[in-house]
């Protein structure tokens, strides 16, 4: 996944390969459309267990497989709470100091990493909720692969997470803004916008930098080879660890970036882009698609779902209307939410209540943020609920 300043590698090109038929997708689209009618009883079908849920709105909220944490802003201030998804109710809760704005929470490990505008404020045990590292004084810390990339005045410095020491330091005259990582280079970008590539073990310079020059990176992610930077209106790609630029595609306000078969999928303003990752060339380009899923799903500006070929761009099937959470899919109506698996058709459970807004899958749980805010985490059945 790529932070907008996290440093979670890419997988590799054809790691998720076009591994679904379409005719799985056609499968459980005529299996929800016959849900959405009286063809199908609807009591053939049971409710989802419900094991952990907010008990207000939730400003920002994370699913593992485990653990259903939530923060919400009170005057100000944040209180993140953990809650178990075997039924125990809440494993800790507290709080954080803050300036009104919703955390990024995400998991790395044993720990808890939050997250403000970019900035790493706190690491916390994520089985107890207490606090294993923060920033002291004027420094700006950064989530890169598993470990911390730390500034302050004048240095640059590494902090290995699972010993919670400072590995090295090294000077560094500018502030950094973002940071992403591989096995054995730290890059690092500057609020000037120049990024510099370090080895990791050493916090010595690999090469030269590179600087943009008007469209300033805002965003990075980083695969075995590759530096992916995004900027204001284009995405660039160099190669590590010497920084050398290999293309730029000029893009409106590019967001997101990911694998999609061999390509490189881009979100923007302007719809979904594939590009080809070691030329540049622009594969399709289609103002309809928004997002595009590891399965080999898009999802569409009008609320449907479909199967692409991600080299073409060519759609193989409709799935229907919903969105993607894992291998699920979800469909609604004014009071309940249909959970399918897509590559089956097999529907496995309902949702009372309308569409859900927001959902995530992590092991055998899933959790959506609801339309009044609340977070609900249910257990997702192993085999079909009618059995």
């Amino acid at each position: 996944m790529l932070i907008d300043l996290d440093a979670t590698p890419l997988p590799r090109p054809g790691r998720h390969p076009q591994r679904k038929p379409w005719k799985a997708a056609l499968a459980l689209s005529l299996v929800l459309l016959l849900v959405g009618s009286s063809a199908v009883r609807a009591d053939g079908y049971g409710p989802l267990t419900t094991v952990a849920g907010t008990d207000q709105r939730a400003s920002s909220w994370l699913l593992t497989t485990d653990l259903l944490v939530s923060a919400q802003v009170v005057a100000g201030n944040v209180q993140v709470t953990a809650r178990t998804l075997d039924g125990g109710g809440v494993a800790w809760s507290r709080w954080i100091e803050g300036d009104g704005a919703a955390p990024v929470l995400a998991e790395h490990g044993p720990y808890l990493i939050v997250t403000f505008s970019g900035v790493v404020t706190l690491v916390l045990d994520r089985g107890t909720g207490r606090v294993r590292w923060e920033p002291e004084g004027y420094q700006f810390a950064f989530a890169a692969g598993d470990r911390i990339a730390v500034w302050e005045d004048g240095r640059l410095g590494l902090l290995d997470l699972g010993a919670r020491r400072m590995v090295w330091w090294q000077p560094f005259a500018t502030r950094v803004v973002a940071a992403a990582a591989t096995g054995r280079y730290l890059i690092v970008v500057d609020e000037d916008g120049v990024a510099h590539a370090r080895v990791v073990r050493t916090g010595a310079p690999v090469s030269d930098t590179f600087e943009r020059t008007g469209d300033a990176f805002v965003r990075v992610t980083v695969d075995d080879s590759r530096l992916y930077a995004l900027g204001a209106g284009s995405v660039t790609a160099l190669r590590l660890p010497d920084l050398t630029e290999l293309w730029t595609v000029p893009r409106a306000a590019p967001s997101h970036l990911t694998r999609c078969g061999s390509q490189i999928c881009v979100a923007t303003t302007a719809g979904l882009t594939a590009i080809d990752p070691f030329t540049g060339a622009v594969r399709w380009s289609d103002i309809r698609r928004t997002a595009w899923t590891d399965d080999g799903l898009a999802t569409t500006a009008d609320g449907r779902v479909v199967m692409l070929d991600p080299d073409t761009g060519r759609e193989l099937a409709e799935v229907g209307r919903g969105f993607p959470a894992g291998d699920l899919l979800l469909r609604g109506d004014e009071d309940r939410t249909w959970v399918a698996d897509w590559q089956s058709g097999e529907i496995r459970g309902l949702i009372p209540g309308a569409t859900q807004v927001v959902c995530e899958r992590a092991g055998d749980h899933l959790a959506c943020q609801g339309p009044d805010g609340r977070v609900r985490a249910w257990r997702i059945p192993r085999g079909s609920p009618r059995e």
